[in-house]
Order: C-alpha cells, then sequence, then structure tokens
C-alpha cells in the first residue's frame, strides 16, 4: 500500500474506533428495530394491528365456518 502500509494497518487507519453512534442487540430486549418513529407510536400501531388481527381472524374463521356449512347442506 501507500507509504510502505499493509492492508490491515490501511483499514485499521480508515476504520473510527469511537464513532459517536453505536447500534447494538440487547442483552435483555431480543427484538432489533429501527424505526423513525417514538418507542411509544410503535407499541400504539402495534397494538391496533393487534386487535384488528384478533377480530378480523375469528370473524374471517366464522365466515368460513358458515359456507362450509351452507356448501356441506347442513345448513
Amino acid at each position: 500500500m501507500a507509504n510502505g502500509q499493509s492492508a490491515s494497518e490501511a483499514e485499521e487507519s480508515i476504520f473510527d474506533c469511537s464513532p459517536p453512534l453505536v447500534l447494538k442487540k440487547g442483552e435483555i430486549d431480543r427484538i432489533f428495530l429501527i424505526s423513525r418513529r417514538s418507542q411509544h407510536e410503535v407499541a400504539r400501531g402495534l397494538t391496533w394491528k393487534c386487535g384488528l388481527l384478533i377480530c378480523g381472524g375469528s370473524t374471517l374463521a366464522l365466515i368460513s365456518l358458515y359456507f362450509f356449512l351452507l356448501v356441506k347442506g347442513l345448513l
């Protein structure tokens, strides 16, 4: 490399050992999430989606059961 440096020495001189921001996974919390929204906004959005999926799933199951029984001639 330039000035008699090896490749590893050149990489070490480019690598910043003390960056202004470090991202890592927490030891306790197993979820690693990068978002523009705050933690409360993310939680609120997940709560809304969870409720919708639970209600929507049970509704879809009941409608499917109704059509299944209708096709089989049991209704």
